[in-house]
């Protein structure tokens, strides 16, 4: 098979990550569509989750150095889909992307596959670590072969991260990050000579957007009940 990313046209982890790692597996990358940056207008959320990093290498140099053809495209656009099919593309991987459209999700010849940091259908949408520990919903990773729905598809894999006494907000937030790149080989060994249908339909749930500050409050507290409660049941 050969995978075709999703990515963001601008310095970003998940997007180097996803490609570096791809590569040293031995996967076949079929080119990377790369979206120009767009301004998002969310709330600025009241507590940090993750470690701020200063991500300095740009997507197009690691496309040079491993000879990855690399188009600017935006995701949505008809001049996208036209690449997509030049190019026989057989399966989509998100390292970096909005939401794709019924039209784009059809271009491929088997489907795109998302890596989801949260259990999906329980906590689909934004913020999902967060949602995780307001809902009392164990932190993980699904990953899927996504629809014109958010966070929705036909599941592929599912791991539930382990949660420790002495971890933070950052503690959880990496190890989720981490759980994604770790499920990159078993997700795409686990569609290897299957179907769509092989894989059950999420007809569940319902998306989350980005909490809002006044819940964020109860996050710290929470957090603390929340940990014992999830070591306590190991």
């Amino acid at each position: 098979m050969n995978y075709t990313i999703f990515a963001y046209d601008f310095p970003h982890t998940k997007t180097k990550d996803f490609i570096v790692t791809l590569k040293l597996l031995g996967y076949k990358i079929n080119c990377i569509l790369a979206a120009p940056r767009i301004e998002l207008n969310y709330p600025k959320p009241k507590i940090r989750i993750s470690v701020k990093k200063n991500e300095l290498i740009h997507p197009q140099n690691i496309a040079k150095i491993f000879g990855i053809p690399y188009f600017v495209v935006p995701h949505n656009s008809d001049e996208c889909i036209d690449i997509i099919k030049e190019r026989n593309a057989e399966i989509g991987i998100i390292a970096g992307a909005r939401i794709l459209s019924k039209k784009v999700i059809g271009a491929f010849s088997t489907g795109i596959i998302n890596f989801h940091p949260g259990l999906i259908p329980q906590n689909r949408g934004l913020d999902n670590l967060k949602w995780a520990i307001h809902k009392d919903i164990p932190q993980g990773v699904t990953t899927h072969f996504i629809d014109n729905r958010v966070d929705a598809g036909r599941i592929i894999l599912q791991q539930q991260i382990p949660i420790f006494k002495d971890d933070t907000l950052f503690d959880v937030d990496q190890r989720l990050y981490e759980t994604q790149l770790d499920l990159i080989k078993p997700t795409l060994d686990a569609i290897e000579g299957k179907y769509l249908d092989d894989f059950p339909l999420v007809t569940e749930g319902k998306p989350k957007s980005v909490m809002p500050n006044e819940l964020e409050k109860e996050l710290i507290d929470k957090f603390e009940a929340y940990k014992l409660k999830l070591i306590n049941n190991e």
